[in-house]
């Protein structure tokens, strides 16, 4: 006889069973810029934010960059969370979960990275307030929930996959005549990912 999965039906019941279990590292990285080149923009500290999904775990992966008139700061960071019993998660349970429990557990890392970067690199560090939901972008990458097969083509997951950075990304779309959505997060549409891939392939 197979047993049905419990599904939570809210972010508040699904902490119930979630224990934060580890803090990793994915990139820690500082440079210096040439005070007297060019850089363009000061780009806008927009966490970029995935998710991984188990029947037994949650991790939610933050990347943050930063680009200051003395240097270009990045951290990418991840909270994991394990589940004490396997169970079957909604999207919409999910993304409420990492907008009030995974975001704010992994975002505090983030920050202290960057200043710390900034530190040691004897530059000003960029002053980064409190993190609120809709202040960031959601990427999902969903295996074994429900509408898995459903995935948000953000900047950040792109540019991970081609191994290049949000911001190069966010660029070209610009360039291209495109522009994020009125809340600032940015859903591409597969025609210009793969239009994206052609480029940086």
């Amino acid at each position: 006889m197979t047993s049905v999965l419990r599904a939570p039906s809210s972010a508040k019941e699904l902490l119930e069973i979630a224990e934060l279990t580890g803090i990793r590292t994915f990139e820690i990285r500082g440079q210096m810029l040439d005070p007297e080149a060019p850089h363009g923009d000061l780009d806008v500290a927009t966490p970029d934010v995935a998710i991984r999904v188990a029947e037994t775990a949650i991790e939610t992966r933050m990347r943050l960059q930063i680009t200051t008139e003395a240097a270009e700061l990045v951290a990418d960071m991840s909270a994991e969370y394990t589940l004490s019993e396997p169970v079957r998660l909604t999207r919409q349970v999910v993304e409420e979960f990492v907008e009030r429990v995974g975001v704010m557990a992994v975002y505090p890392f983030v920050r202290e990275s960057i200043f710390s970067t900034a530190s040691r690199l004897g530059v000003d560090a960029p002053i980064l307030g409190l993190l609120h939901a809709g202040s960031f972008q959601l990427g999902i990458l969903l295996t074994g929930a429900d509408d898995a097969a459903v995935r948000h083509v953000t900047p950040a997951a792109l540019a991970q996959e081609l191994g290049v950075s949000a911001k190069t990304i966010r660029s070209r779309l610009r360039d291209q005549g495109c522009q994020p959505e009125p809340n600032g997060r940015w859903q591409l549409t597969e025609d210009q990912a793969e239009a994206l891939r052609a480029v940086f392939a």
